[in-house]
């Protein structure tokens, strides 16, 4: 009796209907972004029983820049989203672009000297005057960029007082991580993955919006923790597939933290490798999580997933939904191209005849169609090397492409641009051999990056070099989707680069 009474209070009846079966799609995550499935729920059972309060402060991101229209921003979206479990959902988004933590200071606080001072309009106090029950503080990474700030001296203290005065509202301060950027040099760049990784370590909840855009590469490079990309709209904001990463991030934190539910207690999501049997359980979502990344889904395998809603009181769980099914494209290999430098020219479609050009050159695949690939080799000369025997390389070179090179006596470049989130093997050949003027030795020194090889090029016949070689080391593209090979004269003061193989990989 008690418990019916309670569920009567909250405006259940004892009916014994079935909850409404949820809906589930799947799908795979697109290359460059977060790995594995995307299962996305859509519901129609009603989820809360009193109104919800969010205010958003923080910067232009939040604010929508880089976003096409505000609609696809992802505040937003979120604002957006959430009425689907209710109308009482308010989301007020007060964030200015430019600022930073000082701006978001209380009302009344006198930062140092030089400082700016909080806006009563955008920071905390503003916040808090619409009686909140969530403030997420999106401060994006302008405290380091452009303000210079020291993180442990200056930052933090405004990070702690901003979340004092929040919780002794009694609302819930949900901070994000920075975001990594793209038009700042490695020092900025490492220090906002340090502001985010204090984040992720002095606050149990919070969104992490900078491990699922930032590109991060083996080295200190120019490349290395800025933005993925294709999530990039400029060097500081993202795009809407950026704004989307960071709106499922959202939902997913804000959904976990809103614990009043009505009819529905949780989800079940189950997965198996047949249509018809073996299910088991995958997961159980709270009744506000919508989205679900199954990192443990095996690249190249098929799964099926069913869901259902799991009643409270005096409510029936609700049916299976219909099975879907989808899997993680493994990293393949996609292409292969093959080039022929000098003043040859091989009659065979899937060779590529590659001679002295400052333009872009369109490169045909193994298969004689368009590789969407393209190379230019400015500043070079083509040799004849009069050679006629075939090399023992393995890479079954014809006799044409191994007769002629490009040849160089001081250090140039071929530019190489790629296909944005693939990676790339190059076996490269040099020759100069079977012809009088050449004596050796005949040092030819290629490199990619930080990687370097030579070969003695003198009656070469036999021996290549290769770049990315295996999967933990192939070749990355720059922010241009392009990766440069210098060729350097070593001993002997002549460069020779005969022919080629290039290899793509990815996702499909």
């Amino acid at each position: 009796m008690l418990l019916a009474g309670l569920f009567s209070m909250m405006g259940f009846t004892q009916d014994q209907e079935n909850l409404a079966t949820p809906t589930l799609t799947v799908s795979p995550y697109p290359s460059e972004a977060p790995s594995g499935l995307k299962l996305t729920l859509g519901d129609t059972n009603e989820t809360l029983r009193r109104k919800l309060t969010i205010v958003v402060i923080g910067s232009s991101s939040a604010k929508g820049e880089g976003a096409s229209d505000l609609a696809h921003s992802w505040v937003e979206l979120l604002k957006a989203s959430l009425p689907a479990y209710s109308a009482s959902i308010d989301v007020q988004n007060i964030a200015h672009g430019g600022y930073g933590s000082y701006q978001f200071r209380e009302t009344g606080f006198v930062p140092p000297a030089g400082y700016p001072l909080p806006d009563p309009e955008c920071n905390v106090t503003k916040a808090l005057s619409f009686n909140p029950d969530i403030v997420i503080f999106a401060n994006a990474g302008n405290d380091i960029v452009t303000g210079g700030y020291d993180i442990a001296t200056e930052i933090v203290p405004n990070y702690q007082a901003i979340k004092t005065l929040v919780e002794a509202s009694g609302a819930m301060f949900i901070p994000t991580t920075t975001q990594p950027r793209t038009g700042t040099n490695i020092v900025r760049r490492t220090n906002l993955e340090t502001l985010s990784e204090y984040v992720k370590s002095n606050f149990d909840t919070y969104i992490n919006f900078f491990d699922n855009l930032v590109w991060r590469t083996p080295e200190n490079t120019t490349t290395n923790l800025t933005a993925l990309t294709n999530l990039r709209y400029d060097d500081t904001h993202f795009n809407d597939a950026g704004h989307q990463i960071m709106f499922e991030q959202a939902l997913a934190v804000i959904s976990s933290v809103i614990n009043e539910t009505a009819r529905v207690d949780e989800y079940v999501i189950e997965r198996s490798q047949t249509a018809v049997s073996g299910y088991t359980e995958l997961t159980t979502l709270t009744p506000f999580q919508t989205i679900y990344q199954d990192n443990s889904a095996v690249a190249n395998t098929t799964y099926y997933y069913r869901i259902k809603a799991k009643a409270l009181a005096p409510r029936l769980d609700s049916y299976y939904s219909t099975v879907v099914s989808s899997m993680v494209p493994g990293i393949q290999l996609l292409q292969t191209v093959y080039f022929n430098f000098g003043a040859s020219t091989i009659v065979v479609p899937q060779y590529n005849n590659i001679g002295i050009s400052s333009a872009d050159i369109s490169l045909l695949n193994s298969l004689g169609t368009s590789s969407g690939l393209k190379i230019k080799t400015p500043s070079f000369s083509t040799v004849s090397n009069g050679e006629t025997v075939d090399m023992g390389t393995g890479y079954s070179f014809p006799s044409e492409a191994m007769r002629t090179a490009l040849n160089n006596t001081a250090a140039r470049s071929i530019t190489v641009t790629g296909r944005a989130g693939k990676k790339y093997k190059l076996v490269l050949f040099g020759s100069r051999s079977n012809a009088s003027s050449a004596t050796a030795p005949r040092e030819t020194i290629w490199t990619i990056g930080s990687e370097t090889h030579s070969l003695e090029c003198f009656q070469n016949k036999t021996q290549t070099v290769t770049f990315g070689a295996t999967e933990s080391t192939r070749i990355a593209l720059n922010g241009s989707d392009q990766f440069i090979v210098t060729v350097t004269p070593g001993a002997g003061g002549q460069a020779y680069t005969n022919c080629g193989v290039l290899y793509e990989y990815g996702t499909p």
